[in-house]
C-alpha cells in the first residue's frame, strides 16, 4: 500500500495495512537534515522542497507543512 493510498484510507474510516505516519519537525531540524549544507530556504518552494526531504528521509506517509515568513 502507498502513502497515498494509506492515508485516503484512513480517511475513508477502514483499515490501511499500517497506521499513517507523519512528524511536524522543528524549523531547525528541517533546515538542518532537509537542505543541503543546512542552508536556510529563501524562498517558499526551498522550504517545502526541505520538508519533503524529510519526509522521504524518515519514510513518513504525509507531511505537516507550516510555511513560516520568509523574508526576500
Amino acid at each position: 500500500m502507498t502513502s497515498r493510498e494509506r492515508i485516503k484510507t484512513a480517511m475513508e474510516n477502514q483499515k490501511p495495512d499500517r497506521v499513517p505516519v507523519w512528524c511536524l519537525l522543528s524549523l531547525e531540524h528541517i533546515i538542518r537534515n532537509g537542505t543541503q549544507g543546512g542552508r536556510i530556504p529563501e524562498t517558499i518552494e526551498e522550504f517545502i522542497v526541505a520538508e519533503c526531504n524529510i519526509t522521504k528521509r524518515y519514510k513518513f506517509d504525509g507531511v505537516v507543512l507550516y510555511l513560516p515568513c520568509i523574508k526576500k
